[in-house]
């Protein structure tokens, strides 16, 4: 039972951060003569979001076993009206995590451009190979049709020889 009111006094706490957020925007809307009422949903969306970024940023403060702050010096509640108050730093703390985590699983950018690089010369080199393979049997065609060669061929194996020049020409 106690565990469940530490976590509904965290809820709690979020919802009056993200609350008073909510309150003090619409304030300011309101002064400035810029509130749309037709925009309702987006400001309550905000506010659960500010909620469950409240409920987060506690939950990620807490230190130890017990669910105490004692290393952060303030208290689950205080972390969660901050959190609700500043959901959009919650969002960017979590966003940075994301990506951290993400470049130990994936490598970093330089790592994944180094991988890209070295993927692209094996197919560049494969590609050479290939092109080579290409010639030396143009080669060794040529190579028999002119070891059968009749003076009126002549004209036919100047057109085979230029073939095989433009093949070695795009190498």
């Amino acid at each position: 039972m106690s565990e469940l009111v530490s976590v509904l006094t965290i809820v709690f706490a979020a919802a009056l951060g993200s609350g008073f957020y909510s309150l003090a925007t619409a304030q300011r809307y309101i002064r400035t003569r810029t509130f749309d009422p037709q925009l309702n949903q987006v400001y309550v969306i905000r506010f659960v979001v500010g909620i469950v970024a409240g409920t987060i940023f506690a939950s990620l403060l807490m230190l130890d076993e017990q669910g105490t702050f004692d290393k952060v010096g303030i208290g689950p509640s205080i972390a969660a009206i901050i959190g609700g108050y500043a959901a959009e730093v919650v969002q960017q703390i979590l966003s940075r995590l994301a990506d951290a985590m993400l470049t130990i699983v994936k490598g970093s950018p330089a790592d994944q451009k180094d991988l890209a690089m070295a993927q692209a010369k094996v197919e560049s080199e494969s590609k050479n190979a290939v092109e080579k393979v290409k010639t030396a049997k143009l080669l060794s065609d040529i190579k028999n049709e002119v070891s059968s060669i009749t003076p009126g061929d002549v004209t036919s194996k100047k057109a085979a020889l230029d073939k095989l020049s433009k093949a070695i020409d795009g190498i």
